[in-house]
């Protein structure tokens, strides 16, 4: 990619720049996980909750994190809120079945458990932090 169109990206995004393009990958990597939630169901959310909600689960990671890459380069957070609302019910619901898996079944899921809850985390902070603006302050 020509360094003007990069130079002209960078200076597009919102104050701080560095965290906000953290927060758009966050979003993006969200999405990426709702597609493959959709397209290839991994075995343990499907076999526990069934196709049909492993598919509505993947669907709010992928629309939360559509949302949120759009709307945090832009200062848009009336758009970034449902955002996180979809993608934390998806890391709710999916926390939820690994911690049901863990204590039902064998094997060990507190390293799947403790990287979807910090995604969680991730969300929570970033909700705080713009919760009580629809724009960035200044725009």
């Amino acid at each position: 990619m020509p360094k003007r169109i990069v130079l002209k990206i960078w200076k597009s995004l919102q104050e701080p720049k560095v965290i906000t393009l953290l927060q758009t990958v966050l979003y993006a990597l969200i999405a990426l996980a709702g597609v493959g939630i959709i397209a290839w169901p991994p075995s343990s959310l499907e076999n526990v909750t069934g196709s049909v909600l492993s598919v509505v689960c993947g669907s709010f990671a992928l629309l939360g994190g559509l949302l949120g890459m759009f709307a945090t380069p832009t200062g848009k957070w009336f758009l970034e809120r449902p955002g996180i609302y979809l993608c934390g019910t998806a890391v709710v619901f999916y926390l939820g079945t690994l911690g049901y898996l863990q204590v039902v079944s064998s094997g060990n899921r507190l390293v799947q458990m403790s990287f979807v809850a910090i995604a969680g985390i991730a969300l929570a902070i970033r909700f705080e932090r713009i919760r009580a603006f629809d724009y960035e302050p200044g725009k």
